[in-house]
């Protein structure tokens, strides 16, 4: 996993890593004063076939209000799903593509960095 920043460059507890280790107690948080334009990313070695993600985000200190769900798997990214206000937990259901890599991409927040407990893929 990778992502546009990290908080306080906290690697050890702040890393795109800690999205996708399975642990609801770990997470991504984006640099301090970081919202429009932060993102979220997975990428496999060679494509897979997907047709589901479930993102879980920490919404005690903030929320993200906009945001786009993308996948590659050439050169150009596909837009999955855009849209406002993301729950706690948001499953998204699509005809299955092939994608190379996956990002969620964030627009806006209701004020604060970004901080996503976990970003699963299937």
């Amino acid at each position: 996993a990778s992502s546009s920043s990290v908080y306080l460059d906290d690697k050890l507890n702040y890393s795109a890593s800690q999205a996708i280790d399975g642990n609801l107690g770990t997470r991504w948080n984006s640099a301090a004063n970081k919202i429009a334009g932060e993102w979220l990313s997975i990428k496999w070695s060679t494509p897979i076939m997907i047709s589901t993600i479930k993102i879980s985000q920490e919404t005690f200190w903030t929320r993200i209000s906009s945001y786009k769900l993308q996948y590659r798997n050439k050169e150009d990214w596909v837009t999955l799903k855009e849209g406002g206000d993301l729950e706690d937990v948001k499953i998204f259901v699509f005809p299955k593509v092939q994608a190379i890599e996956i990002r969620l991409l964030i627009n806006n927040t209701t004020g604060n960095t970004p901080t996503i407990k976990e970003f699963e893929v299937y």
